[in-house]
């Protein structure tokens, strides 16, 4: 009996591997995971270098391309990446499941460390205060404009400390933009914002809790800034499945839901991205892109995002220097400004700003993340 038990048993794993190999081979391979919002891995190519040459790392560039590829393509990957999440959860206990933990209805990430740039002893965070010296240097500095820096914290700077997870030290990054950037005035934004002003499932903060945060750092700036009786919050009729969602590979935590800020002030208002003239500030066509919260301003990594508005409170001009939670915030702003211009350094030079953005008179912001900050993005120009 025990031997037919064992001999059904080795059969049955010999039919799992035999189905899993034959999936892998002859399914058609993906080029993208709605569940992980990236592109996948495909097939390295085949030849007498790649398979017997090795590259700067001493590897054989087929074989290591065929285990990321191999990885990428595996069946069923989407369950099998569920399954171990709530193995390592429900099962062995763990607080985490590769650094993301679920508290409160709340995803969010264990980011630990000041990181580094990739083969350089630079933190990240240095690397991009040198970016932002050098354009200070080179088109700011003579402006005549007023200069402010803030940081959007991560809500593991809320959470974390709640149930007790290591978390970065966000004074160390305070500290860091303070000293680095002395030419500008630093606008502390944390005590404006609680845990519930992000969305559970994204990195992102959400657009209808924000009033306070853009009239505290309008203020600041010296304009009367946003009020909430001027905008209504207006239901976005799709679900909205943030990036944490994707790399937990949790199934049990439910999506977002979205809300844009509707107003009078922004029917008047017209803007560009990179020179191309949109309809709304809200572009509801992003809906069904990777990422939903694209529809801020058609998304983050757009060089140049210009907004006029010919009935602002004042003939002022906004430059937000910003990463991807600018462009919901930056709507807010706008009833202040005759004119806000948005710049992503991690698309568009310094070196070129200053044929494209008047920076006479302005009141500058500096307002990234700390996830930006901390992140070695090689995008950020220098």
């Amino acid at each position: 009996m025990n031997n037919k038990i064992r001999a059904v048993g080795a059969a049955l794993v010999v039919a799992l591997w035999l189905s899993l190999a034959l999936g892998a081979w002859f399914s058609a391979p993906k080029k993208y995971s709605d569940a992980e919002n990236r592109k996948l891995e495909q097939m390295p190519e085949f030849n007498a270098d790649t398979v017997f040459g090795t590259n700067e790392k001493g590897e054989h560039p087929f074989m290591a391309g065929f285990e990321d590829y191999s990885l990428d393509q595996f069946p069923l990957r989407d369950s099998w990446r569920s399954v171990k999440a709530l193995f390592h959860s429900y099962v062995l206990g763990q607080s985490d499941n590769n650094g993301y933990y679920y508290k409160d209805g709340y995803l969010a990430k264990q980011d630990l460390f000041l990181t580094t740039m990739e083969g350089s002893d630079q933190l990240a965070v240095d690397q991009k205060l040198e970016v932002l010296n050098k354009l200070y240097a080179a088109s700011m500095a003579e402006s005549g404009s007023r200069f402010y820096v803030s940081m959007v914290p991560d809500k593991s700077y809320y959470l974390a400390q709640k149930y007790g997870f290591p978390s970065l030290d966000y004074s160390l990054l305070e500290d860091k933009l303070k000293a680095g950037l002395p030419w500008a005035e630093y606008l502390d934004i944390t005590p404006t914002l609680e845990l519930s002003d992000y969305y559970r499932t994204d990195t992102h903060w959400a657009q209808e809790n924000l009033i306070p945060t853009a009239a505290y750092l309008c203020q600041a700036m010296g304009v009367a800034g946003p009020k909430a009786e001027d905008f209504t919050p207006v239901k976005v009729d799709k679900p909205f499945y943030g990036v944490y969602h994707a790399q937990a590979a949790l199934p049990n935590v439910s999506p977002d839901t979205m809300y844009i800020m509707e107003s009078p002030m922004l029917e008047g208002i017209t803007y560009t991205v990179d020179g191309t003239p949109k309809q709304d500030v809200y572009n509801m066509a992003l809906l069904n892109s990777s990422d939903q919260y694209n529809i801020f301003l058609s998304g983050a990594k757009n060089g140049l995002v210009v907004m006029e508005n010919p009935n602002a409170a004042t003939d002022r001009h906004l430059i937000l220097i910003r990463d991807s939670f600018g462009s919901s915030i930056a709507p807010l702003l706008a009833g202040d400004y005759a004119k806000v211009t948005l710049i992503d350094l991690r698309v568009t030079s310094p070196a070129s700003l200053a044929r494209f953005v008047d920076f006479e008179n302005a009141d500058v912001l500096v307002l990234l993340s700390a996830l930006a900050l901390n992140n070695p993005d090689e995008d950020f120009m220098n």
